[in-house]
């Protein structure tokens, strides 16, 4: 890295200034001599060349001083000279033309670097107008892929939207149903079906071009999703992989409405029996009983209990309880109404919610029921069980105006079932 100049000292500027301070002297006493004018002049020549030497960094030379004290000598001399009017003349006309070449030369030297700058300012505009060409195309470039990327935009914002709303839906038959909206939204003049399987998605009507995609879980085909044209060509791969997703989106919904179902079971149905939870039961109840009193309707309640079944398990082993389970849930299950709920209460008790019914109504259901438990042989791995079970009816409002209270005389008139013999109906 250059280093910086060193600046010139005074010491320096005032030795310069020596002789032209001299010869300025000399001048001012000889104001009187017919030769003033030229001597004058000829005096700007030293002042000129110390004040270009004081600030020009191109005249730091050492010769310089040197020069001026020669030609402050040479200035003193012709003061001194008898003939020194005609010396002052030639003098003077020689600084003349001096002066006017030094200024030339400045004037070509000025020129040349002022043509550099007006060069170096010419490439700079040049560098400048590309720089803003190559800007302007560049914007050019993406102001042309302004509407596509808001199409795309538009379409994820869109895609988005259909996802999450068929995230929500729970029902298969509302999945299927929205997924071929949805679809026909995206193709309105052609036709969109949805086939349970390959073959009868081949045969339906078949146009000019078709695309299709398989509902796929697992290994479990769920259907074909189809869109039909009269158009030759009418496809492209976008639309296929538009179909595409949309058929993933609706295979993620049925899986995910399968699992809620099958979870949704385990919650309210018993495991071994399939029968409702007693959670599901009392909250059904309850329902029943608002809508009872609301329209004035009967609502009974059937509390059944399978008799000595301590006896089936000691005897013959918990699987074989199981079955006997099983089996006297089977046969309430088949005589229940879809209006009627059956559930297992706990162990081996049962209750039956029969809005609608009077209690004399139950009585003849409770009593059909126990004749066919009493008459049901149950198989086991290990004999043939038969196995009777007790009864106890309840209604509202008759017997109770709350759900507590009717599961609690229900369960009164079962007790008094099982104290007077077993394998009868109470009802009173």
């Amino acid at each position: 890295m250059p280093s910086a100049p060193k600046p010139k000292s005074f010491a320096k500027k005032g030795l310069v200034l020596i002789p032209w301070a001299a010869y300025a002297l000399f001048a001012w006493a000889f104001m009187h001599a017919p030769e003033k004018p030229a001597l004058l002049f000829s005096l700007f020549l030293p002042l000129i060349l110390w004040i270009y030497h004081t600030h020009e960094s191109a005249l730091e030379s050492p010769s310089i001083p040197w020069l001026l004290a020669g030609y402050s000598a040479l200035l003193i001399f012709i003061f001194f000279h008898p003939a020194r009017a005609g010396f002052a003349d030639t003098l003077s006309l020689i600084l003349q033309w001096v002066i006017i070449g030094a200024c030339a030369v400045m004037a070509v030297v000025q020129f040349d670097e002022l043509q550099k700058e007006v060069l170096i300012t010419r490439d700079k505009t040049d560098e400048l107008s590309k720089a803003v060409k190559d800007k302007t195309k560049t914007n050019d470039f993406y102001r042309q892929k302004i509407p596509a990327l808001k199409s795309k935009i538009g379409e994820r914002k869109r895609l988005s939207t259909d996802a999450k709303e068929m995230g929500t839906l729970l029902d298969p038959g509302l999945i299927r149903k929205t997924l071929i909206e949805k679809v026909q939204n995206l193709f309105p003049a052609e036709t969109v079906s949805l086939s349970p399987s390959v073959t009868a998605a081949t045969a339906a009507t078949a146009g000019k071009s078709s695309i299709s995609t398989s509902l796929h879980s697992g290994k479990t085909l769920m259907g074909t999703l189809r869109v039909d044209s009269a158009a030759r060509a009418r496809f492209s791969e976008t639309d296929m992989q538009q179909i595409e997703f949309y058929a993933s989106l609706a295979t993620l919904a049925l899986e995910n409405a399968k699992l809620f179902s099958e979870i949704n079971a385990l919650a309210t149905r018993d495991g071994l029996t399939g029968l409702a939870t007693q959670r599901i039961f009392l909250e059904r109840l309850a329902e029943e009983l608002l809508r009872g009193g609301r329209y004035r309707t009967p609502v009974a309640l059937i509390m059944a209990d399978i008799d000595h079944f301590k006896h089936v398990n000691d005897g013959h082993g918990h699987l074989a309880g199981d079955q006997v389970l099983k089996d006297v849930s089977q046969i309430f299950a088949g005589r229940i109404r879809p209006v009627d709920l059956a559930a297992r209460y706990g162990g081996e008790e049962f209750c039956l919610v029969l809005p609608g019914l009077t209690l004399q109504e139950s009585f003849g259901l409770a009593e059909t029921l126990r004749r066919e438990i009493e008459a049901r042989e149950v198989l086991t791995g290990s004999a043939r069980l038969k196995v009777t079970a007790s009864f106890g009816c309840a209604a509202f409002p008759d017997d109770a105006q709350s759900a507590s209270q009717l599961v609690r005389k229900a369960d009164e008139r079962l007790y008094k079932a099982k104290s007077q013999g077993r394998n009868r109906v109470i009802n009173a």
